[in-house]
């Protein structure tokens, strides 16, 4: 249930990139964006547990490209899930503030950020 997920999911189209030792996608197509991972809707899919490299690239003036470390979450006939394993602070940064820029429930973003260190709970 949605209600039980660690992190809240944004519907948001952005340009995704990834890539692994089974290829390479490229797809505008994003169901939504979470501090913890993105679906992408393909029609290629990774078996699960896939390493790749993920870049999100959000086009402006000047296009913002935010790089992680991921792997196939879950992997279904409209898509891949993939989590985020790794990421720099600044990769870190850009997302929150695309989170909270997209989302109807900011406070709720505000918090999720404030309980946790990057993708891990604080204890």
């Amino acid at each position: 249930m949605a209600e039980d997920r660690e992190f809240t999911r944004v519907p948001i189209q952005i340009e995704v990139h990834l890539s692994s030792d089974k290829g390479i996608v490229k797809t505008l197509k994003t169901k939504d964006l979470s501090l913890k991972g993105v679906f992408v809707e393909a029609d290629e899919q990774w078996p699960e547990s896939t390493e790749c490299d993920v870049s999100l690239t959000l086009q402006a003036a000047e296009p913002v490209v935010m790089e992680f470390k991921g792997k196939v979450e879950r992997s279904l006939k409209t898509g891949m899930g993939i989590e985020f394993l790794e990421m720099g602070l600044e990769s870190y940064e850009h997302l929150q503030q695309l989170l909270r820029y997209n989302s109807t429930e900011t406070d709720k973003i505000d918090s999720e950020i404030r309980t946790h260190v990057g993708l891990k709970k604080k204890v």
